[in-house]
């Protein structure tokens, strides 16, 4: 009978810990994952910074490298210099470039470092449709103004 209750006890003891472990195993694996995202994320938009994507994962760094202060102080300084009134575009992206740094270490990517980070590929055609796309929705931006600013009456003439 002895024996018995030792099997049933290691049994139930081996179940417990065996969950345990995996629970953990899924936890630890989540977090990463989610680290991993928004770290690729911002490597694949870091040619544009200022778009909706990057501003979603930035605001999340807080949360998703909680437990990484390095990569904090880094997303600290990037938003030190983002805020600041005079800020040039050129320090805030050295800043943001830094932040990635911080990231790529924290992850394990340690042949990722500051000369592969801020080598971008952006081509012409590429730069070209964003330009002739911000001045085609500042046109019309401007267009509404105009026809909201003018009479009535002229509207249809």
């Amino acid at each position: 009978m002895k024996e018995v209750v030792l099997v049933l006890i290691s049994a139930l003891l081996s179940g417990i810990v065996a969950t345990i472990i995996l629970l953990w195993w899924q936890c630890r694996n989540e977090r990463t994952q989610r680290q991993y995202s928004v770290f690729a994320t911002l490597m694949g938009m870091r040619f544009s910074l200022p778009n909706e994507t990057t501003v979603r994962c930035m605001n999340m760094i807080d949360i998703v490298f909680y437990k990484n202060k390095s990569v904090r102080q880094r997303y600290k300084e990037f938003l030190e210099e983002a805020t600041k009134p005079e800020n040039g575009s050129r320090d805030i992206d050295e800043k943001s470039l830094k932040l990635l740094e911080a990231m790529a270490e924290s992850l394990g990517y340690k042949d990722v470092q500051w000369d592969t980070i801020k080598h971008t590929y952006f081509p012409v055609g590429l730069a070209e449709k964003y330009r002739d796309e911000d001045a085609l929705r500042k046109l019309q931006i401007h267009n509404l103004a105009r026809q909201a600013q003018s009479p009535q009456g002229h509207r249809g003439q």
